[in-house]
């Protein structure tokens, strides 16, 4: 639909940054330093709230100006009760859609032509939340109230803290996630950044740690593509031509899926989940 920009308002000179896809609880992060200042961004999506969340957290006030651009045709922008809302409609097939973010912050909120200004703040969490018209319905695939479907998730969630958001995401994922463990003995390099274990493997490198995270991180995109109602997924993921991991679903049912993988050398991993 379209696209956030950020703009923080701190120096230019970053250290310690850390990007992290944190598979057992299906949150991403970020990590860095400006001068004595913390800077932590985490983001999730809730499949119980249909919510998309981002959370901005500083151990300073900081300032934010923030944009949403979408290459679709605009029919309508406003901001009202720290709710910003874009719709639109896609030019070749005239689907018709609305995106809106809640704003909650310890900081001062405002609005002016299309852009959101948070100044000193030291958190930000914004609840984001989309829908098309489009119904999978014959003979009719546009009779989706798009409009009333985002309105009754903002009012589902208004009255629930980044925290209870969090935690309700977590419970649900964990339900599926943590139905099946995978141990190879070997966990020797989980210190070390997946992007060098990656070079050190396609150099010939033994990491069986490696290969039990792709395993599970196989496990956590079906289980995201599972909740988006994507029934049929297939998928390789090559590190550097010496791990390769296929994995098959056939419509996941919460019981019944069936996740295979298979690394060259002949060793072949079948579980049922």
């Amino acid at each position: 639909m379209g696209d956030l920009f950020f703009e923080v308002k701190h120096g230019a000179k970053v250290s310690d940054y850390t990007r992290e896809l944190d598979i057992k609880n299906s949150e991403g992060r970020v990590r860095y330093s400006v001068g004595d200042t913390q800077y932590l961004r985490t983001y999730f999506g809730s499949y119980p709230d249909k919510t998309m969340v981002y959370r901005f957290e500083s151990t300073t006030d900081t300032d934010y100006s923030i944009t949403y651009k979408s290459p679709h045709t605009k029919s309508k922008e406003t901001f009202s009760n720290a709710t910003y809302s874009f719709q639109g409609f896609v030019a070749d097939n005239g689907m018709q859609f609305e995106t809106s973010m809640k704003f909650e912050t310890d900081g001062v909120l405002k609005y002016k032509d299309g852009e959101i200004f948070i100044s000193g703040a030291k958190h930000i969490t914004i609840s984001h939340v989309a829908a098309t018209d489009y119904k999978a319905t014959y003979p009719i695939y546009n009779s989706n109230d798009y409009i009333a479907e985002n309105k009754k998730v903002l009012q589902h969630i208004e009255v629930k803290s980044y925290e209870e958001l969090r935690a309700t995401h977590r419970e649900d994922y964990h339900n599926l996630f943590d139905r099946v463990t995978f141990d190879l003995g070997e966990n020797k390099k989980d210190s070390l950044a997946t992007d060098k274990r990656l070079i050190e493997y396609a150099a010939g490198k033994a990491d069986a740690g490696l290969e039990e995270l792709y395993f599970q991180y196989s496990r956590y995109l079906m289980i995201v593509l599972e909740n988006t109602g994507i029934y049929q997924v297939m998928e390789q993921i090559k590190l550097g031509g010496h791990l390769k991991m296929v994995v098959f679903m056939k419509k996941i049912l919460l019981t019944g899926a069936i996740l295979q993988g298979n690394l060259e050398g002949g060793m072949l991993l079948s579980l049922g989940i």
